[in-house]
């Protein structure tokens, strides 16, 4: 019987720093390794892991409306404006996300930074006043550097697609030879004339099929798969080694009913529910055997 669902309110704390968060979460086991999904948390995880992080459960609730209005009363604007919290949204329903349309005041907090000191939160309505202090808008350019190299490593070879990756939209493919890669399309024309073509190379990964022969497997250019089975080799993957089942003291069937099987079922007249009944298997075991999709021969 499975847990019933719960809403905990927890403290998720960077002890590298002593940095926390607090949030909501609907589970199950409130032991559980969720740590929260904040943007500057998930930030702080990736950067020191999340063996350097402490989750604590402030309260267990079994409705989610007493689990948000408890932490609307703990994440307030006092909170989230202090330097050692990474909450930037208000707690409580509908307070997580900054939307088109919606008032973003609700975040409560905005980010200044000056030479010579890290970046700090400061309340929004108090925005104007470190500004005219000589505080700058954002988290400063030692933050915008380790974006960059954060992005760098994420994606150290532009070549290769990656769902979700910002980089990679309005690109386009040129190869030459057997390399490709992608491009912005104000660099096209310069690598036209270099001797690039525009589309993907007819060797590339994308255009590769897998064939096997004698337990070998290998990726070809599709291009050139008819040379290859020509030479003994197969289309397709490694062939899947039969199951001696026929081996085991507690098997019910064995090679030969299953052929017993897949005849009497393909003379008609005799239902799967029948044959399981009689071979003492479920109606689902043979299904599968008459679809070849099991004991394949």
């Amino acid at each position: 019987m499975q847990n019933p669902l719960v809403w905990t309110v927890y403290r998720s704390t960077l002890l590298v720093n002593g940095h926390i968060y607090v949030g909501v979460h609907k589970t199950r086991n409130p032991k559980d390794s969720y740590l929260g999904s904040g943007i500057l948390l998930c930030a702080a995880i990736q950067e020191h892991g999340r063996s350097h992080f402490k989750k604590e459960i402030i309260d267990t609730h079994d409705n989610p409306d007493a689990a948000y209005a408890q932490e609307e009363e703990i994440v307030d604007r006092d909170f989230i404006a202090r330097p050692d919290t990474f909450n930037i949204a208000l707690g409580g329903r509908g307070r997580k996300h900054g939307r088109p349309g919606r008032d973003n005041s609700q975040w409560g907090t905005r980010w200044v930074w000056r030479a010579g000191e890290g970046p700090r939160k400061v309340p929004e309505q108090d925005l104007g006043q470190w500004l005219c202090g000589g505080w700058q808008p954002g988290r400063g350019p030692k933050y915008s550097a380790r974006c960059s190299q954060l992005m760098e490593k994420l994606y150290q070879d532009p070549g290769v697609p990656r769902q979700g990756n910002p980089t990679m939209r309005g690109r386009v493919y040129v190869y030459r030879g057997g390399e490709e890669k992608r491009i912005l399309p104000e660099d096209l024309n310069a690598l036209l004339l270099g001797g690039w073509q525009k589309g993907r190379a007819k060797g590339s990964l994308y255009g590769r099929v897998c064939i096997n022969r004698q337990g070998q497997v290998k990726m070809v250019p599709r291009n050139q798969l008819e040379s290859w089975l020509s030479d003994g080799w197969r289309n397709g993957r490694k062939p899947s080694i039969k199951r001696k089942t026929s081996g085991n003291p507690r098997t019910k069937l064995d090679w030969n009913k299953v052929r017993a099987i897949r005849r009497r079922y393909g003379a008609g007249g005799i239902s799967q529910t029948q044959l399981s009944r009689e071979f003492g298997v479920s109606q689902g075991n043979i299904g599968m055997i008459v679809l070849n999709k099991t004991w394949r021969e």
